[in-house]
């Protein structure tokens, strides 16, 4: 027979040490505890446990009833009973946990009646985890419980009774229907003799929780006694006020004054704790009254977005704060977000000029090795691209805010992963793109230690505008390279339309580089000048009455936008550009567009534009350096210099623009499409010829002309044909024909649909040399609608040769109006 029982079921075996016998088939173990594990409703089912103990005795278990406990629902903990099967017990002593009082209380049996010993306190089983201790010492019995189900014993009540310790320990369930099946739980079961506790308790935690008031955490419950004499050093003696419940491990202590930054000597006398132990202590203890964050006290300084591919740092995604302050600071309740749901900081603090490393929960252990870390349940995804990231103290005031983008990194390479952006300055926060950079350290990051890329930065200019665009009805959106000063983001006078002299009637800080002006009346124009009285950052650095146009951005419908001048074989030491052209009527950003190219094996490479809007039309050329295509070409006018621009190689390749996933745009170019005369196409570009004609079609393109410098970024193509300025239409009926006299395809014949009367025709015949075969059409006088033929003799009485030629029409009237076109046509035959 065992004398005691000692069981925590992680074994997970009812059969041995101890053993346990009944309906043992109605219990099973889970993750180390005792479950029930009967499906039956109106179940009663019990195990139990023989026991014998001499003298006093204790007992010891966990509970956890998930459930409503009722009458039907409850179980009993027999700390003795007469009989194996403690159902049909006829003497012992029970815990009942449950019943219609929703009590723990200690029952006695005797001859079968059960009567309360102890009766505990109503309403306190109801899905919770609760720990028991029962204790006897002769015929006094004492009912502990912890209702947390934590080691913290609160006495309960008393009783009296005799009884015998030696029979068998017991569980007992009484299940109702389906609802409440296999919801109990049993754990850390101890029978033996009585454990006395001799032990003071002790302090085990002192708060400063008020500026003149100190908070002790017990290991145990103590007493709080008058005839407890507490004293602190340094001057502050007894205080004026001991407050705690009756049954605490808490107790405050508050005195006449303020307490201070310091190391204090906390002496007690005559303790009393819940145990009947009593005695005195001393702690020595240090006090630190740690700093609210400011703003700007604590600041974004890395930022690892993209681990992947990895260069030596954990794959997984951090953020790095720095402590720009001389104080210790508590950052307790601050938030850190990126728009989502924010996560919040526990009570931690960062030490003076200190780093703290932020990631997912479950990740710290990656980043223990660099320095200090905390991991966060609702730490977001960081996008690789970029994000919109703010730190927050616990009132809500903005600490810091970091918009980067993958431009920040300034590398290719390094933006594909592995590498942690790193903030340059932590003293220049006002412009923010050029203060961050991507970082140079072997590992690809240093988090936890000075940036790799740290150093001054010295800012003397002014903010400046980037763009500014209608975005609502009623609202004007303005983007800045730095952030304005608080004041000027608050002052509506400091914004003004031109053309009424209006002021907005509500600023709205999207971001620090992003401006929401809202006006009382509708936006009804395309386009406003604003201006903006004062520009200033955080620097002092200023400007004046500074005017820029607002115009309304449209979405992109196809061939808004038209591929219109292409440089693919540079010179030597140039640059490829491409020129586009904004054919519609509207504003377009690039914000919206992509530009890209076709490798040999049919993969698509996109490059995304932003940060520029182009007019109606109006052109644009993009390079990578500006200052190199001004060189090469001085004509050079309206020029956008952009990161990357897709590959062109230097024979031929497709080039594409898209909108939101809508293909906009296309050439497929080729060195062939140049003037055939040309002696090099090095530092020629090809250009499109008109706008009507499709940009696929491969005789809408053309080497620009060497009286422009070959090139034309900017500006209009040096070989434009204004086709879309009336509705004349001049076409050939077929572009094949043989004056071989078979009947067949013998005339070319032209078609022309004029839009006015008194109308003069000329054609004129080429070689693709550029050399003049003919003049068939000559001064014809045409009308608004007919046909013009030539039979292919010359004027000398030749026959033309086979081959390919062009026919320059060209078509005036008496008011000085004139219309021009190139047909492209091919001479067969034998003759």
């Amino acid at each position: 027979m065992n004398a005691q029982i000692s069981e925590d079921f992680s074994d997970g075996d009812l059969t041995s040490n101890p053993t346990w016998s009944g309906n043992t088939s109605k219990f099973m173990t889970s993750n180390g505890m005792l479950q029930s594990a009967s499906t039956t409703a109106s179940d009663v089912f019990s195990i139990s446990t023989p026991i014998s103990i001499a003298g006093d005795a204790e007992w010891e278990f966990w509970v956890n009833l998930k459930l409503s406990t009722s009458s039907a629902n409850y179980s009993d903990i027999f700390l003795v009973s007469d009989s194996t099967d403690v159902s049909t017990a006829q003497n012992g002593f029970f815990v009942r946990v449950g019943n219609t009082k929703d009590e723990v209380s200690l029952y006695k049996l005797d001859n079968g009646v059960e009567s309360v010993l102890i009766n505990g306190a109503d309403g306190k089983t109801h899905n919770k985890e609760i720990r028991i201790k029962v204790t006897k010492e002769d015929y006094h019995w004492e009912l502990w419980i912890d209702y947390t189900g934590g080691s913290l014993f609160a006495l309960e009540a008393t009783g009296t009774s005799f009884g015998s310790t030696t029979g068998y320990f017991g569980i007992l369930v009484k299940q109702s229907t389906a609802t409440f099946h296999q919801k109990h739980y049993f754990d850390d079961i101890y029978v033996g003799p009585k454990i006395v506790d001799t032990t003071l308790a002790a302090v085990t935690n002192i708060d400063w929780i008020a500026p003149d008031q100190l908070e002790l955490t017990f290991d145990d419950i103590v007493s709080n006694s008058p005839l407890t004499i507490y004293s602190l050093s340094n001057g502050y003696g007894i205080p004026d006020n001991v407050t705690g419940d009756f049954n605490t491990n808490k107790l405050i202590l508050s005195f006449s004054q303020a307490l201070t930054n310091g190391s204090y000597t906390l002496s007690i006398t005559n303790l009393f704790d819940v145990q009947g132990n009593n005695g005195d202590s001393i702690y020595t203890f240090s006090l630190y009254q740690y700093v609210q964050p400011k703003s700007g006290d604590v600041v974004f300084s890395e930022i690892f977005a993209d681990p992947t591919p990895t260069v030596g740092l954990p794959e997984e995604e951090f953020i790095e704060l720095f402590n720009t302050t001389p104080d210790t600071l508590t950052l307790e309740g601050c938030t850190f977000s990126d728009g989502g749901n924010p996560a919040i900081l526990p009570n931690i603090t960062l030490e003076p000029w200190g780093y703290l490393i932020l990631c997912k929960e479950g990740n710290e252990n990656l980043y223990t090795s660099f320095g200090s870390v905390e991991g966060l349940q609702s730490f977001p995804t960081l996008n690789n691209s970029g994000d919109d990231l703010e730190l927050r103290n616990n009132q809500g005031d903005l600490l810091d805010r970091v918009s980067y983008t993958d431009t920040y990194y300034r590398d290719e390479i390094k933006k594909q992963g592995g590498y942690s952006l790193e903030l340059i300055d932590t003293a220049n926060l006002c412009s923010e793109h050029e203060n961050w950079n991507a970082s140079t350290a072997s590992l690809g990051g240093t988090p936890g230690f000075e940036n790799s890329v740290w150093g001054v930065q010295t800012d003397t200019e002014a903010p400046t505008i980037i763009k500014a665009t209608i975005t609502d009805t009623k609202k004007i959106t303005v983007w800045l390279d730095e952030a304005l000063i608080q004041t000027l983001t608050l002052d509506l006078s400091n914004f003004e339309l031109v053309s009424n002299g209006t002021n907005p009637i509500a600023i709205n800080n999207a971001t620090p580089l992003e401006l929401v002006l809202e006006f009382q009346n509708d936006l009804i124009n395309n386009s406003y000048l604003l201006t903006i009285k004062e520009l200033e950052d955080c620097k002092g650095n200023a400007s004046s009455n500074t005017k820029i146009p607002v115009v309304r951005i449209s979405s992109v419908n196809v061939h808004d936008i038209l591929i219109n001048e292409l440089l693919f074989n540079p010179n030597k030491d140039g640059v490829d550009f491409i020129e586009l052209y904004n054919a519609s009527e509207n504003y377009i950003s690039f914000d919206s567009l992509q530009v890209g190219s076709y490798n040999s094996s049919g993969t698509l490479s996109i490059v995304q534009l932003s940060n520029y809007i182009l007019s109606p039309k109006r052109y644009v050329a993009l390079s990578i350096d500006s200052a190199n295509v001004r060189f090469n070409y001085p004509l050079t006018k309206n020029h956008v210099e952009v990161d990357k621009i897709p590959a062109m190689n230097d024979d031929k390749g497709n080039i594409v623009v898209y909108s939101k996933n809508t293909l906009i745009d296309s050439i497929a170019y080729s060195e062939d499409q140049h003037f055939e005369l040309l002696s090099s196409t090095e530092g020629v570009s090809l250009e499109r010829i008109n706008f009507k004609s499709s940009s696929l079609n491969s005789s809408n393109w053309t080497s620009a002309s060497s009286s422009v410098g070959f090139a034309t970024p900017g500006y209009q193509n040096s070989q434009f044909v204004d086709l879309t300025s009336s509705n004349v239409q001049l076409e050939l009926e077929t572009k094949v024909f043989s004056p071989d006299g078979d009947s067949y395809e013998d005339i070319l014949s032209l078609k022309y649909t004029m839009e006015d009367i008194n109308n003069t025709l000329n054609g004129y015949v080429y070689n693709l040399n550029g050399v003049l075969i003919d003049h068939p059409f000559n001064n014809e006088t045409i009308s608004t609608t007919g046909n013009l033929f030539w039979d292919g003799i010359k004027s000398n009485g030749d026959k033309i040769a086979t081959g390919n030629y062009v026919l320059f029409i060209e078509v005036f009237n008496l008011d000085g109006k004139v219309e021009n076109k190139k047909l492209a046509f091919s001479v067969t035959g034998i003759y």
